[in-house]
């Protein structure tokens, strides 16, 4: 059995920076709480966070963030939300424990990280993909080169099962629902029946639906949810 503790949307800010117009409430307190409700579970072997580790994506809140998912009791696995800039956050975040990684293997299950960001992102001019300066506001979009990959790896690997992890959660409700989106990704579920499920976070709020006969988890925020 693998355990795995998600957490989504911390939003760390600078000291004192209020976060969501002033509507944000403690990601540290949050964290706190996050930690004393894991310590009266099993251990996890594991935690991955599905983005949005900072709220404007500056190298200070990285550097915060970095010590306070230190305080975890497992590795940490990280992806990029639509408020974290790729830049700051790979140069800042790593450390011992603390990883941004693509892909884990754990016994027969291959863990994919997946880029759900592709509407905040352009080419430049050396061909590196690069944050545009709107990518907070971006809505989400699964890449043909991200598809492309996911399809490579799925194809390529003996784990009997696989899992998405990702930002922009398919499937979402109201505001948040994006049918281009959920279009895309379930058109890969349906080539992959290996993979087993999806989870993301992004709309800060705890929600189980489905994609294409699959279980779809959502993780609600550490903060304003």
């Amino acid at each position: 059995m693998i355990r795995v503790t998600q957490l989504s949307d911390p939003h760390f800010s600078a000291a004192g920076a209020p976060t969501h117009g002033g509507h944000g409430y403690d990601a540290h307190a949050s964290l706190d709480a996050a930690l004393e409700a894991m310590a009266t579970l099993a251990r996890p072997d594991l935690v991955i966070l599905t983005g949005d580790v900072a709220d404007r994506g500056q190298p200070s809140e990285y550097a915060m963030a970095s010590r306070q998912l230190g305080r975890l009791p497992a590795p940490v696995h990280v992806l990029a939300g639509n408020h974290d800039y790729v830049v700051p956050m790979q140069a800042v975040l790593p450390s011992a424990g603390i990883a941004l990684s693509r892909t884990l293997r754990c016994d027969n299950w291959l863990f994919l990280l997946v880029d759900s960001n592709g509407a905040g992102r352009v080419r430049d001019g050396t061909g590196r993909q690069v944050d545009t300066p709107e990518r907070y506001a971006a809505r989400p979009r699964l890449d043909p080169a991200e598809e492309a990959w996911i399809d490579d790896l799925v194809g390529c690997t003996d784990a009997d099962h696989v899992f998405l992890w990702m930002h922009h959660a398919p499937g979402m409700p109201g505001v948040f629902a994006d049918p281009d989106h959920d279009r895309r990704l379930a058109a890969v579920l349906e080539r992959h029946p290996t993979i087993r499920g999806v989870a993301g976070g992004h709309v800060h709020t705890e929600l189980v639906t489905q994609l294409a006969g699959r279980p779809i988890f959502v993780c609600p925020s550490l903060t304003v949810n």
